[in-house]
């Protein structure tokens, strides 16, 4: 069981230093970036697509996978059922009181507080691992940091060079992910100069 623990938080470790920052990006040039991509007249869609950046914070543990391993197909089928009614409901609740926007807050809201702390308690149960043994607190910290850093650089940029603030921050986007992810990328780099 170590063994499997040990390649899930791996696997958060190899993933957060990228997705982190990618979430931030997102979230924060999600005005720009649906403008690019579609149009100004899609640009309503702007606020939902930020909201939605945040499930990617989630995206770095890969559930499906070990819980598959251990053979809890039914668990996550009925994690799964229980995570589309409680969305379903509160998105119904939330487009109500807020609006379109609602929608991508109930998501948000079932994905970090219902969904994952079902994965997390499932797999440290069978697993009989600890969460400090698959959750690496200490990375997802100073990514956290990072990324927040970043996001207060981007928001400068957006009302410093408007325009070309997306540009800007796509650059700084690729230096970030570089920087966090260095020992990743050089270790990469030495297994193909050795083949």
């Amino acid at each position: 069981h170590k063994a499997a623990a040990n390649e899930f938080r791996r696997c958060s470790e190899l993933t957060a230093p990228l997705l982190f920052p990618v979430a931030a990006f997102f979230a924060v040039n999600a005005q720009q970036f649906i403008e690019l991509l579609f149009t100004a007249q899609y640009s309503d869609a702007a606020i939902p697509f930020a909201i939605y950046s945040l499930t990617v914070l989630v995206r770095s543990a890969s559930f499906g996978a070990i819980l598959g391993a251990y053979g809890q197909n039914w668990f996550i089928f009925t994690r799964t059922i229980v995570g589309l009614l409680a969305n379903l409901i509160l998105s119904i609740i939330a487009i109500q009181l807020i609006g379109s926007a609602g929608a991508a807050w109930a998501t948000v809201f079932v994905l970090f507080f219902i969904a994952t702390p079902l994965n997390y308690s499932k797999i440290t149960k069978i697993s009989g691992v600890t969460l400090g043994a698959l959750v690496p607190f200490r990375l997802f910290g100073k990514i956290t940091l990072i990324s927040l850093i970043f996001t207060c650089l981007q928001i400068c940029s957006i009302h410093t060079i408007d325009s070309y603030a997306i540009w800007f921050n796509l650059i700084l986007l690729g230096c970030i992910v570089t920087l966090t992810n260095w020992s990743f990328i050089r270790t990469l780099f030495e297994r193909g100069v050795r083949t």
